[in-house]
This record gives C-alpha cells, sequence and structure tokens, in this order.
C-alpha cells in the first residue's frame, strides 16, 4: 500500500509541474492514493485474512501500475 501511495504522490506531483496530464486521470490517480492511505490505516485492525486479501489487491495493483 505504501509503495502504491508513493506512486500515485510521484504521478500527481508530475502533473501538479508538468501541463496536459487528462483531468480525469489525475482525479483517479488522486482517488487511488486517497483508498491506499484508507487502506494503511485499516491494516492497523485488520485481521490476518483482511491483511492478506488487502496485500494481495495491493501487489496486483502496483504490478499493474508498473507495467503501464
Amino acid at each position: 500500500m505504501a509503495r502504491a501511495r508513493d506512486w500515485y504522490n510521484a504521478r500527481l506531483a508530475d502533473a501538479h509541474r508538468e501541463a496536459g496530464h487528462d483531468p480525469g486521470q489525475v482525479a483517479g490517480w488522486r482517488t487511488a492514493r486517497d483508498q491506499a492511505v484508507d487502506d494503511l490505516d485499516r491494516l492497523k485492525s485488520a485481521d490476518e485474512d483482511e491483511t492478506v486479501q488487502i496485500a494481495l489487491a495491493y501487489a496486483a495493483r502496483l504490478k499493474e501500475l508498473q507495467e503501464n
């Protein structure tokens, strides 16, 4: 989650510095970054099964982000 959050933060920083980014895509990055932050908070009280599900979802998401 932290790596995904950092990826989104980097994209948002690039969009802030450079013109020409699709506003819809930037909004999507913000939404996804906010969800990653929320999921990091959820981990503090998550049971083992929920922790595994969150981790698997973010491993897949990060792989997808790195491939694009």
